[in-house]
């Protein structure tokens, strides 16, 4: 009878432990599927935290770390947007600012071809000056040999010398501010 006691206890004893390996290892393979889970990536996990023994600790450690990470990739998910932003604004402001310059340069050469037919034009009008200066002079020249035959002439008149020796005189005077006047232009074009 001995012996089938300690058949009894023995069995009962294994029955036991049996449920107590059961009873430890079930909790534990939860806690194990919810660690795989959150190192996998899924952090929205549903953790069972009400236990009050050290599954139950360990289950509302992995629940902690869980709501950490989310909390921590939503901050990097924020921040990212917030350089995204910054990029595409840095970016137009860059294409904005390159059309400018292009307008710019474009202005520019227009300006440089206005100047250039500018002084064009000034050189132009500076060689119509000297060429009137050139009839001027040739015209007063003129009017000096005509006057010296005119004043031996009987039949012209005073008055009309004078008005003669007035228009030269005036055109003269007029060639020699133009001429000045191109030659302070010829100056600034060099």
């Amino acid at each position: 009878m001995a012996a089938g006691l300690m058949l009894v206890v023995l069995a009962l004893t294994a029955a036991g432990a049996a449920l107590l390996i059961r009873s430890i290892r079930r909790p534990l393979d939860g806690a194990i599927d919810v660690a795989s889970r959150i190192a996998q990536g899924d952090l929205a996990v549903d953790i069972d935290t009400s236990r009050h023994d050290e599954i139950g600790r360990l289950l509302r450690s992995l629940k902690t770390m869980a709501d950490s990470l989310a909390k921590l990739v939503a901050e990097v998910r924020h921040s990212t947007d917030s350089i995204t932003t910054a990029s595409t604004e840095i970016a137009s402001g860059n294409n904005d600012l390159s059309r400018r310059t292009e307008q710019q340069a474009a202005n520019l050469e227009e300006t440089a071809a206005s100047m250039e037919e500018l002084t064009s034009t000034v050189r132009q009008n500076a060689e119509s000056a000297r060429q009137a200066n050139q009839l001027a002079i040739g015209a007063a020249s003129m009017y000096g040999e005509r006057s010296s035959v005119t004043k031996s002439s009987p039949w012209k008149k005073s008055a009309k010398n004078h008005s003669d020796a007035a228009f030269c005189s005036g055109l003269i005077f007029s060639c020699q501010s133009i001429r000045s006047c191109v030659k302070s232009i010829s100056v600034e074009i060099q």
